[in-house]
């Protein structure tokens, strides 16, 4: 009779299927073997982990970070259809997949594979993924929640979520990383990458309270695709809600007057020439937010450029495009589509005070294709910068200003420098009448700067 623990060997290595084993029963040569195949982490799992899986699923990475040849193999860690109760931080140092199976989006309990990360865990991330080692990790088809406390059911109470440390970690990486199919449900950080460098992400969703995505010190191309950031948690009134929570109107709406003036989906700092595409928002401050990065280490700081972005949907956000006032020099970069509405979701049919499609706090240098705009209250266009100067080529713009007051303009330009002045070229404008029945104007009284509008003449030849 072949010994259970030689015959575990032989399957993994021999006949190449799937091997599950327990953690107790296998010996240090048939757990190298394993990273051959896929790894089950449940099935390493010890009674004094007590509630906690982060232990169970780091022996998985452990035994694949560890093996002899790892350098050339890395390892795929498999998650079951279940809620993991994830308490402290799971680190990853090499190369790995981690997968589950899927997800249902109204988040009922084991309806796919479920991170549940417990407020014992706030202060560290639920999964670190860090060096060089690391590079070509891939994390995929798994839904992530937290503990936050619940909203009053009185409207327009303030509300604030529990502070987490951000769900995933990427850090000093230097080359590429892989996120895809993720669901983020009620989440305050939710991936922070820096010193990273070909990050990618794509069909990310979620609803965060800080942010989405934050990228910083990347020198190389990010690619961030399929982002969709909507109620995955304040909408999924449903009995089968993992904390068995059932929001009234009134609470949805305090946990979003939070959002409006707290999330920002998409931060980047020091990020060379990403492309984004395919970016929805919904009832956030910002859906793209641009910062500056300081230095840090051997990482230079620094902000955004050449960013490339093709279809970037704002809808009830307070901006869709934030450029912030510690940005130093101009961000520069190409926008194909930008979509925006500045509604009030905890109020429909009032506007979001002082929004704006495009607020320019630091300065830049941008070229647009198409913009849409819809529910102005501040400006569609907004620069406050007094020291630096921007510029803006915009193909064209349809303004829906008829939820807007009279005084909300195209744009707003202050004084920026006494050798130059903020420049808007915009090549073809049309409009709904504001809510005093006018056209728009193009610029307010206070603004000092130059917008160009184009003009178009029509010229007819005939030839006999």
């Amino acid at each position: 009779m072949i010994p259970m623990k030689k015959f575990l060997l032989l399957c993994g290595v021999v006949l190449g299927c799937p091997l599950s084993v327990q953690a107790q029963e296998v010996s240090e040569a048939a757990r190298v073997a394993v990273v051959h195949d896929v790894i089950f982490p449940d099935d390493l799992k010890l009674a004094g982990d007590g509630m906690d899986d982060a232990p169970t699923i780091q022996r998985a990475v452990s035994m694949i970070c560890n093996a002899r040849d790892h350098r050339s193999m890395a390892g795929i860690i498999q998650l079951q259809a279940r809620v993991y109760e994830i308490d402290s931080t799971v680190d990853v140092p090499c190369a790995v997949t981690i997968r589950g199976t899927g997800w249902q989006e109204q988040m009922p309990l084991s309806a796919g594979t479920w991170l549940h990360i417990t407020s014992k865990g706030a202060g560290s991330p639920a999964v670190h993924v860090h060096g060089r080692e690391a590079r070509g990790t891939v994390i995929r088809d798994i839904a992530l929640y937290q503990d936050h406390p619940a909203p009053s059911s009185v409207a327009r109470t303030a509300w604030k979520p529990t502070e987490y440390a951000p769900a995933i970690l990427f850090s000093r990486i230097d080359g590429g990383v892989f996120l895809n199919h993720l669901l983020f449900a009620g989440i305050y950080g939710g991936v922070y990458a820096d010193g990273v460098g070909r990050f990618e992400a794509n069909g990310i969703y979620g609803e965060f309270y800080r942010y989405g995505i934050s990228i910083h010190h990347s020198y190389d191309v990010d690619r961030i695709y399929d982002v969709h950031g909507w109620g995955y948690y304040t909408q999924s009134n449903t009995k089968s809600h993992p904390q068995n929570m059932l929001l009234t109107r009134e609470q949805v709406g305090n946990i979003q007057d939070w959002k409006t003036e707290n999330e920002n989906l998409i931060i980047l700092g020091r990020a060379d020439t990403p492309f984004l595409d395919n970016i929805f928002g919904l009832g956030t401050h910002s859906v793209l937010q641009l910062t500056q990065d300081s230095n840090v280490g051997d990482y230079i700081g620094g902000h955004p450029s050449k960013i490339h972005s093709g279809k970037l949907s704002c809808d009830q956000s307070k901006y869709c495009l934030w450029v912030d006032n510690t940005t130093r020099g101009q961000v520069t970069g190409l926008f194909s589509q930008l979509d925006w509405q500045g509604e009030d979701s905890a109020r429909l049919g009032k506007n979001i005070p002082d929004n704006a499609a495009i607020q320019l706090d630091g300065s830049a240098q941008l070229q647009i294709g198409d913009m849409f705009v819809q529910n102005v209250s501040g400006a569609a266009i907004n620069m406050t910068n007094t020291s630096q100067c921007s510029n803006l080529m915009i193909h064209s713009m349809f303004g829906g200003f008829n939820q807007s007051p009279p005084s909300a303009p195209v744009a707003h330009m202050p004084a920026c420098d006494r050798r130059g002045y903020n420049e808007i070229q915009l090549d073809a404008f049309t409009a709904v009448n504001n809510s005093g029945g006018k056209w728009p104007a193009f610029v307010d009284s206070g603004s000092v700067g130059h917008f160009l509008l184009s003009t178009y003449t029509e010229e007819n030849r005939h030839t006999r």
